[in-house]
């Protein structure tokens, strides 16, 4: 029945093209698929039973999205799948275990996934862990000390809106992202940093043309007192009604 109703979905949704986006463009989306699996050992592909999980969820990234850093392994939209590949894999595993001549091949079987997984992390896909003996990596953090310092300022009580990249340092708090419904929402502070030649993913969902016009016009709202932290450092404090 899920089945039914996702392949509906997508037939209303993108109509029979729906089903060549699932792997097109290949040299995306076919690449993540398997080298995600390659990773498990290939193993859940016999873990039938989280075949819907593992679709949908390509589905919702390849299908329902046309953005392609969605597609690939390059962010993090590959968390969610991740314990759904280890259950699946351990699902085999413990089917293996119980088999008498199939068993004795897992000591093989764990050591190969060990030395692929640690080739395609550090030679294929030149993965992060080794930044951890990289002295760039500390003086990169380093430099990145004031916005710790700007975060630890900011109001933890009442709604926040913030911007994309400050939004990650409250995600167990009461939050909105920045948007211009500011008399809709009322969050009770608002907190902005207007730095020069940020990445335009710290706006999103706005543009950064629409975040300088948005920040122009909560510092004209008579609703909110700012205060500077530093010249780039804005916090908005909604006022208590009389």
């Amino acid at each position: 029945m899920v089945e039914v109703i996702i392949i509906a979905q997508i037939y209303q949704k993108c109509g029979m093209s729906g089903l060549f986006d699932f792997f097109l463009p290949a040299d995306l989306k076919f690449r993540s698929m398997l080298l995600t699996f390659v990773t498990f050992g290939f193993l859940p592909f016999v873990s039938f039973a989280t075949y819907p999980l593992i679709i949908e969820h390509y589905l919702e990234r390849f299908v329902f999205n046309f953005a392609a850093t969605r597609w690939d392994l390059g962010f993090h939209y590959n968390a969610l799948l991740s314990p759904i590949m280890f259950l699946a894999a351990l699902d085999v595993l413990q089917r293996i275990q119980n088999h008498k001549k199939l068993k004795k091949i897992l000591s093989l079987w764990a050591l190969s996934i060990i030395g692929i997984v640690f080739f395609l992390h550090r030679f294929y896909l030149h993965g992060p862990l080794m930044l951890a003996t990289h002295p760039t990596f500390y003086e990169q953090t380093q430099r990145a000390v004031f916005l710790k310092n700007f975060v630890d300022q900011i109001p933890r009580k009442g709604l926040l809106m913030t911007q994309n990249n400050l939004a990650t340092h409250f995600t167990h708090g009461n939050i909105v992202l920045l948007n211009s419904n500011i008399e809709k929402v009322k969050p009770d502070v608002i907190a902005v940093d207007i730095r020069p030649g940020q990445n335009a993913n710290n706006f999103f969902p706005l543009t950064p043309a629409e975040f300088d016009e948005l920040v122009v016009t909560i510092s004209q709202n008579l609703n909110y007192e700012r205060i500077e932290i530093i010249d780039s450092q804005l916090i908005f404090t909604r006022k208590k009604q009389e």
